[in-house]
Parts: structure tokens; sequence; C-alpha cells
């Protein structure tokens, strides 16, 4: 009955429309699923399910898309994308492998940049049969009519054949958890994005898909994003061809299109519906160390083991009393975990490094709950990159004298895609080559710190921004140097990393408690000027404020010549208005130290911009000037005439003066003018590539115009701790 119902609706001399297929293919669904239980012996299990095709007064709060989805799969009657199991999008039009139109699957590489395209034959997106078998189908026939997405926060995903491409998506200026990364492709957001605009970027331009399948992603989006889940499935239903998908962080696949009504296609449809819809929590993608947690009510008790509990179905957010409980090594007596308290940093794309950043309550069953708030970071690092808390540790090791500059870490933790067992890893899939680029997921903890615009005043803004300044140089240039000049051994203990994505948001301060000493002496941000004292020397007493260099998982450990490694150097990283002028182009060089010295100079004017210290606020960017540094169109071009003397730079002077904050006054006229000044006599001294000297010129330090000595000279500060170092150094830095 329900089948001949659905039948009728795709008969094309009716009038009835796609949403008409929704009530019989649920009722279809239920009896498929309940003779799935009956075949598999299962008569006992709880067959209560729930479908939502939009009806009702509920409303679904979604972040990437205003279009309801045709069906949701859910964990109980009330919609929700954090309870939701998966998600159907409908079609009835079958349209012919020849359509001129089309829409294609964007291709996401969150940060990869190649000079030289690939020009390999196009590939259609991988895809798998149900029988475990690889197939490739032919074209999946594309839509008729050019789809654009306009969203309040636009969604981004990558086929599992795709390649590299400059793509990116987290491009517009935003605020709260919205930023302005160019990798991840330009760490993360919204704006009016066209998918056909999206096609000329994509270094395949053959992922064709339709728009309900894009929907249908948007959705797989919508849940990963609402909750912590590691990857997320949905049904595309054309007609009666069923496609099932698949999408975590490394790739988005889909299965061979099965039709329900031919002779296995029933089977093939009951065993689908009961697997999505009967799943517990983990096999649905949800984070198999995510629990339950009932703390008691007394916030000075001991936390016992008895109040975590396994998730017996998703919270309704990840900050309904849940808990991160990772596993550690050894048969320890006492179980730490991780209360969630709030999401301040999401992942805005659907295949990348997925980072995302709660606050947390860090505690140990049996003892009582810290009141002191924790910071977890969860992210999907591509294999060859080093674990940010590896790094971090290496550099607190290497030059120790700088650690309190450095975030620190109570646990660094690792887990593999086959660890924690995602399905693509047992697909069994063929002739993937480089399509997949399989990922780990890192998990870092560390103290909270404040942002740079709660300094409170401008003498603390300065010594924070001048602690991150020279913490970056002794963590970048010391072994380098020290290798080219003495040879020494022991300067392979010491720090040689490049962080390659410095931005406002990686500047961070600290107040610590004036009850100790410290190695470290104070910067005099009065007179602009610090004491140079000697490692030996006395200690003073604690500054008030310590500026910490932090977000080091894009940076590169270099090599003994000072260069990234080949497994990096065409990873184009960084945040779009920061991001030096030459690594915004087509052909970008390697990335230079110098370039993090230019991103310091534009967090500087972006500062005193936007920052009100007396409040303790970021004010939201306004100025189409600084919006433009935001948009990948726009930042390099927009960012040319502040670096060049003439009619065109002293209008973006003129128009930047207006835009500084009194407070910043000082700043402006003693730092970031006489910065100005030292880039512009930099870049004017670099021949063209046509010109002989071209190729023996120092593009690294222009010539050694651009170095650390020389931006803390031109900001009249003297470098702390350099007095050991000198003595060991002959060349620049």
């Amino acid at each position: 009955m329900a089948f001949a119902q659905y039948e009728n609706v795709l008969d094309p001399s009716n009038t009835l429309r796609e949403p008409d297929l929704h009530a019989p293919f649920r009722a279809i669904a239920s009896k498929l699923v309940l003779d799935a239980h009956i075949v598999l012996g299962i008569l006992d299990a709880n067959l209560v399910e729930h479908f939502w095709d939009g009806n009702g007064t509920t409303i679904l709060s979604s972040k990437y898309t205003k279009q309801k989805p045709d069906l949701l799969s859910l964990w109980g009657p009330v919609p929700n994308w954090a309870k939701t199991r998966s998600a159907l999008e409908f079609r009835i039009e079958m349209i012919p492998n020849n359509a001129e139109s089309s829409v294609s699957l964007p291709v996401i590489s969150e940060d990869l940049f190649l000079p030289k395209p690939d020009r390999t034959p196009p590939r259609q997106p991988q895809e798998i049969s149900l029988n475990r078998r690889v197939k490739k189908q032919k074209d999946p026939g594309r839509h008729s009519r050019a789809a654009t997405i306009s969203t309040e926060r636009t969604s981004r995903i990558s086929s599992a054949d795709s390649g590299p491409s400059r793509f990116d998506h987290n491009s517009s200026i935003t605020s709260g958890t919205q930023s302005l990364k160019r990798r991840r492709s330009v760490e993360d957001d919204d704006d009016t994005v066209s998918v056909a605009s999206a096609l000329k970027r994509s270094r395949y331009a053959a992922n064709y898909i339709t728009q309900e399948q894009l929907q249908l992603a948007t959705y797989a989006l919508e849940c990963l994003s609402v909750s912590s889940r590691h990857y997320a499935t949905g049904l595309f239903i054309n007609s009666r061809k069923v496609t099932l998908w698949y999408f975590d962080r490394t790739a988005v696949i889909r299965t061979v299109a099965f039709d329900f009504g031919g002779d296995k296609g029933p089977t093939q449809l009951a065993l689908t519906l009961y697997a999505l819809n009967q799943c517990d929590v983990r096999h649905a993608g949800f984070n198999p160390y995510l629990y339950r947690i009932k703390l008691p009510e007394d916030k000075d008790a001991i936390v016992p083991e008895s109040v975590i509990h396994p998730l017996e179905e998703p919270p309704s957010s990840d900050l309904a009393e849940t808990c991160l409980v990772f596993p550690e090594p050894g048969n320890l007596k006492s179980r730490r975990f991780f209360v969630l308290c709030d999401l301040i940093y999401a992942y805005r794309g659907l295949v990348g490094r997925d980072s995302m950043v709660y606050e947390t309550h860090a505690g140990l069953t049996g003892s009582r709950l810290p009141k002191e708030i924790s910071i977890l970071k969860l992210s999907w690092q591509y294999l060859f990159r080093k674990h940010e808390g590896e790094i971090i540790t290496h550099l607190q090791n290497a030059i120790p004298a700088w650690k309190d500059h450095l975030p620190e870490l109570s646990l660094s933790a690792t887990f593999s895609a086959e660890e924690l067992d995602l399905p693509w890893v047992r697909m069994m899939l063929e002739d993937i080559g480089n399509r997949i680029k399989s990922r780990r997921l890192d998990v870092i903890a560390s103290r909270k710190y404040e942002n740079l615009w709660k300094a409170g005043s401008i003498e603390q803004f300065k010594q924070a921004f001048i602690d991150c300044v020279e913490c970056k140089f002794h963590y970048a240039c010391v072994r380098c140097q020290l290798i080219r000049n003495t040879g020494h051994y022991h300067a392979y203990t010491t720090g040689r990393v490049l962080h390659r994505d410095l931005s406002d948001n990686n500047l961070m301060l600290w107040h610590p408690k004036l009850d100790g000493p410290t190695d470290e002496p104070p910067f005099d941000s009065t007179s602009g000027n610090a004491t140079h004292l000697s490692m030996q020397g006395d200690a003073p007493d604690r500054p008030s404020v310590l500026g910490i260099l932090n977000d080091w998982d894009m940076a590169s450990e270099l090599t003994d010549e000072g260069e990234v490694p080949n497994s990096a150097a065409l990873h184009r990283t960084g945040t779009l208005p920061f991001m030096a002028i030459d690594l915004l182009g087509t052909s970008p060089p390697p990335h230079y130290y110098r370039h993090d010295l230019e991103s310091f100079f534009y967090i500087l004017i972006w500062a005193a911009i936007h920052y009100d210290l007396k409040n303790k606020t970021r004010r939201p960017t306004t100025s189409t000037m600084m919006l433009s540094w935001g948009a990948e169109a726009t930042a390099q071009n927009s960012k040319l005439p502040l670096l060049v003397t003439g009619a065109r730079g002293g209008d973006c002077k003129q128009g930047i003066t207006k835009l500084i904050r009194k407070e910043f006054n000082d700043v402006f006229v003693q730092w970031i003018l006489p910065l100005r000044t030292l880039f512009i006599t930099a870049f004017r001294s670099i021949p063209d590539s046509d010109q002989p000297e071209f190729s023996s010129y120092d593009h690294a330090t222009c010539d050694g115009q651009i170095t650390f000595q020389s931006f803390m000279t031109t900001l009249g500060v003297i470098p702390r701790f350099l007095g050991k170092l000198e003595k060991t150094r002959s060349g620049r830095t």
C-alpha cells in the first residue's frame, strides 16, 4: 500500500510534488525496519522511530542553512541537530547524464596550495557499493539550474577524490567564533558563496552533484557542528534510487545507488535504515570519549567515579551535563575528566581540521573539582604535521627561560582514525590514491589565557605584545644562527620553529600572581625601552602581565638551513587580515621569518583600530578598508597601498589615521608609522625577477633589512636575553 502511494507520487501524469513522497516513505521505512528486526531475531528491541519532516510548530535552529530538511531521523520527537541520527533528502526528476548545467562539489583543502596544479584527468567521487565491492559510477546526473548558497554561515565540503585546491572557506571578517582564516581555505567562515564560483577555484571540476545533494552535505555539517561528533550520515533518494552518504573531517564518500523497488532493493533499504535508525550513539558518529556526568550539588564535594556514565542517547548539546574522558596509559586509580562549560571556538567547514575549543573544568575522580577554567582543544590534523603539544613541549625544553610565554599544558594526546574506528577505514576503498588524506585527532588542554584586547591598559598591551614578538624570535631564530655560525652540538637542543599563523586571536596574555620572582627583565613601556639583562642577572619581580604566544598547530620545525620542510612548504597558512602580502599572491614564496614580523605589524594596526582596552573588548569591524583585509579577493590589493609611497600610500595612511583609537595614538606614532617606513624601504629594494641581482638577493630578509633586530630597533626596544646569544653569533638573525 505505502509503496503504491510512493509510486503514484512519481507518476509524471499527476500533480503531486516531492514533499508528497515523505509520508509513504516513512510507512515503507517502518515496515522494512520491523521486517529487519524479525529476520535478525531481535524481537524485543525498541522499535520507536522518530521522523521529522518540517511540519508542526517546532523551529529547527540551524547555523548553516535556512532550508528545512526533507526528513530527519531523530532520537526523540523534538527536532534537534544534536539528536539527529541521519538526514534524508528527496528528489523526483531524473536528470539526463548529458545535462549542460551542474553544481560542483567544492574542494576544500584546509591549507594546501600547489603552484603547479596537477593536470591529472578529473575523476568522479569515490563510491562504494553496499556489498563492499568498489565500483565507479557514471556521471551521477547534473542539476539543471545554477545554485547559490546564501546562508548565515556557508557550508563547504570535499569529496573523497578531491585533490588540493586554493578554494578557501574561512574568508570573512565576523565576530564570535567566526574567524578570518585563509587556510582550511580562507579558521572559517560565512558570507554568501556562489557554488559556481567555487567550481572555478577547484582543482577538479568534475565532482558534480545536485543541489539536493549539496543540501544534504549542509545538514551533515549542522550535525557535526553542534556536538562532539566525528562523522554523520545521510540518504539521498532520487525517485526510487537510494545513495548512502558518509561525511567526516577526512572525506565525503557515497555508495553506488540502488533501486529499492528492484529485486534486492527492499533488502538493501531495510538493512540501511536498520543500521541508521537503530545504532547506538557511538556508531552514529559521536565522540566515543563523550560521557554523561552528574556532579554533586556541593561544589566542594569529592567527585566519585559513579557520577560518570556512558551516553545512552546524545545530549541536546555538548554542554548538557557532559564531559570528555580520554584513555590514558597505565592503571590509574583516578580518571581525568573535562566537564564541558562553554564552546568558545568551532570550526566552520565540513572537511578539514575541525578545531573545537572548549572552556572546561578539568578534574580527577576521587578529588574536588577545581574552580579554575581550563581550555580543551580538539582538532583533526594531517599525519605529516607534528602534534601541537609536541611542538610546545619541545620549545619549553629548548629555551626554558621563555616557557612562561608558551601555553602550560596539562594534557597532550593523539588518536588515529583506526583507534577511533572511523567507518571509512573499514570500507576497503580501492584506487583512492591521494584522494583521502588521513587525519588524526589531536587533543591538548591548557590554562585559560586572555585575549590581547583584555590587557586593561596601553602599557600592559605593549608589554604583552613585546613578549610575544621576543618569544617568537627566540623559538624561531636561535637554532639556525647557532648552527650556521658555531656548529655547536648544543644548538640542536634549542628551538627552531616558525609559527606561521600569527593573528590577534593567537597573541594572549596572562596575569600571574605577584608573589614570585621571574627570570625575565621588565619591559619599560613608558620609555619604549627594556632593561638589557643577561640570563644570569638578578631576577626582578614578576611582571604584572605576560604575553603568551598561542596556537602552534600550524607551526613548522625548520631544517638546519632555516627552511620550512618540503612536507609543509606548499601549505600556505594564515589569517587573512594578518598575512604577509607575499603570501597572498597566486605564486607565494616559502614562508620566511620576516613574514611573521609583517604579521605582527598588521596585528598592531588591527589592535589600534579595534581594541577598547579600557572596557576590555574588541570592537566589530565596520570600515570598508578593514573589511577588505579579511576578504580573499581584496586582502592583497587593500594592503599594498599601506606599503608604498606616493598618492596611494598617502591616502591609505590618512585613512588608517582616522580609524586609530585615541588610546593608541602613541603606539601609532612611535611604533606603527616607523614600522611602515621599515617595510616600505625593504620592499622597494626587492629587484624584479628579470634583473640580474634577483637571484643573489636575500629574499628571506630583504637583504638583511627585515630582521628581528631591525624590527625591535624600529620599536625602540632593546631585546632581552641577547647578551649571551650575541657572543655566539656573528651573522644576522
